[in-house]
């Protein structure tokens, strides 16, 4: 649930709530000043005859306006009483000399009669005991005399006396007080407590994430990366937690990639200096010998100096690997496209490839499917490159017996691919989806009957990639090895070109025979 969700839900929570609670203390106060009031009570259980003392109240009301006279008659005076005082209603009469006519019963009972009097002796004006609020009529005027009674009372007019009506509706107000403070003091802590638990619930999942975020950027200034984040959470913060996560992985990723890095370029640089080594010993101790006098005859002289020619050239090409390689690693090389016939290019490659390999007891063959207008943009001297490059692999990994080599060219899919395949030891399975990495031998013991600078896959893959293409091997380990590479082929004359004499655009437009764009621009 995001965070949004849960503070709208506790808006409404805190909200709703309260205002129920509200009118649960209205209700609840209601109740209990209703079952406080002894008149509405008697209403309530009593309701069959409220209609006749009802008649007998405004009876005595409109003898009261129109003749006053007729009410002291203690006869009907009782009949009256007896009907209202089923519902704690009560009256007084005084008439004209201020002496008490009539008193019902249930107000002598309460001690009333005595203080309604007292009340009305006291003063000369009895209109100055009543105050503004009027009820039942505009006749009659409120008396306060006790809080348990409701007193009405009115003057007959022409000193005739003073009607009293006193309706007893108990400790009502005391009640109702009590219990409304009592609620209102609930209400407010309910609804202090419910605000404060709906705000714990709210923030609580957030600052478990910010604390996890917290520790987390601590661990990261103190440079370990070996720890990790989760949350099952489903808010903003956990969203960002989770981020922070990827991130982090990201970041070790990243790290654990250039530590590799420089301990396979430490192991390079190491290696490579062992090659370097190598000849430049040969061709030290051989020099020696001439200067000594070692070669005393023709053919030791002859057998020396080719020597030394040979690890020279060794020598020479190890250091023209690592400047290409260079030049290739910081996007450098110098490269010279022309578009050129495939057909023709290939033939003409092969032909040069078979003559090297046949020299070296290799049985070589070429099989080329490419129609005849088909153009590629090359650089030669670099494709000349890789496919030596392959080559040579494939005579420092061949069998002592039936050395075999083919090459093919095929064109597919607007690319020329071309394999080179040979029936030596093979590659591990492990080791086959990691030959083209940077700085990564299969052979890490690099025997002297191999030797070289290892570079020769890593500098081909980048040249095929500078031409638009990609290059991939297939191996069965101890059967054969196949080295594919594809080229992008050029639309026809008068179109624009799929190739370019830039090798950047030539890597943006390349595409392999699956499709898919080079990596390198």
């Amino acid at each position: 649930m995001s965070t949004r969700v849960k503070i709208f839900i506790s808006y409404l929570i805190m909200g709703i709530v309260p205002l129920f609670l509200f009118i649960g203390v209205i209700s609840i106060v209601a109740l209990t000043s209703v079952a406080s009031n002894p008149f509405l009570m008697s209403i309530y259980e009593n309701h069959e005859n409220i209609f006749k003392s009802i008649n007998d109240l405004s009876r005595m009301e409109m003898l009261a306006q129109e003749n006053p006279e007729s009410l002291f008659d203690k006869d009907m005076l009782s009949g009256i009483d007896k009907s209202i005082s089923d519902y704690h209603v009560g009256m007084i009469l005084v008439n004209g000399e201020n002496e008490l006519y009539y008193a019902s019963g249930i107000l002598d009972e309460q001690g009333m009669v005595q203080k309604i009097t007292a009340a009305r002796f006291d003063e000369t004006d009895m209109r100055e005991r009543f105050d503004s609020e009027h009820f039942m009529s505009a006749n009659y005027h409120r008396l306060e005399v006790d809080s348990r009674f409701l007193v009405l009372g009115r003057d007959l007019g022409n000193d005739s006396g003073t009607l009293y009506i006193a309706i007893e509706t108990g400790p009502t107000k005391e009640v109702s007080d009590k219990v409304l403070k009592r609620f209102i003091y609930l209400l407010f802590v309910t609804t202090l407590g419910l605000i404060l638990f709906m705000t714990f619930m709210v923030t609580r999942s957030m600052m478990h994430s910010l604390d996890m975020l917290k520790n987390g950027v601590r661990h990261i200034s103190e440079g370990d990366l070996d720890f990790s984040i989760r949350t099952k959470k489903r808010d903003e913060v956990a969203r960002v937690v989770m981020a922070f996560e990827e991130m982090r992985l990201r970041l070790k990723e990243s790290i654990d990639a250039q530590v590799r890095e420089d301990e396979s370029r430490r192991e390079l640089v190491a290696n490579i200096s062992h090659d370097l080594r190598t000849p430049v010993t040969a061709i030290k101790g051989y020099v020696e010998g001439l200067i000594d006098g070692m070669a005393n005859t023709p053919e030791k002289m002859e057998r020396y100096t080719k020597t030394i020619l040979s690890k020279t050239i060794a020598l020479d090409r190890m250091i023209d690997d690592l400047f290409l390689y260079s030049s290739l690693d910081v996007g450098k090389a110098n490269y010279h496209f022309e578009a050129v016939s495939a057909a023709d290019f290939f033939r003409s490659l092969c032909n040069e490839t078979r003559l090297d390999l046949e020299e070296k007891g290799f049985e070589v063959q070429c099989s080329f499917d490419i129609r005849p207008d088909t153009i590629v943009s090359i650089d030669r001297g670099m494709i000349q490159r890789l496919q030596h490059n392959l080559t040579e692999n494939a005579v420092k990994y061949c069998r002592e017996t039936d050395r075999r080599v083919v090459l093919s060219a095929v064109e597919q899919d607007g690319t020329v691919v071309c394999s080179t395949e040979d029936n030596g030891t093979g590659i591990q399975a492990d080791a086959l989806s990691n030959i083209f990495e940077r700085f990564y031998r299969a052979d890490a013991a690099r025997t002297s009957t191999i030797g070289g600078t290892g570079l020769g896959l890593q500098i081909s893959k980048r040249i095929v990639e500078d031409h638009g293409g990609r290059i991939w091997a297939e191996s069965s380990y101890g059967e054969f090895t196949r080295i594919s590479w594809t080229l992008p082929v050029m639309a026809e004359a008068g179109n624009e070109v799929l190739g370019s004499a830039d090798p950047q655009v030539a890597g943006r437009n390349g595409a392999g025979p699956d499709g898919a764009r080079s990596e390198r621009q």
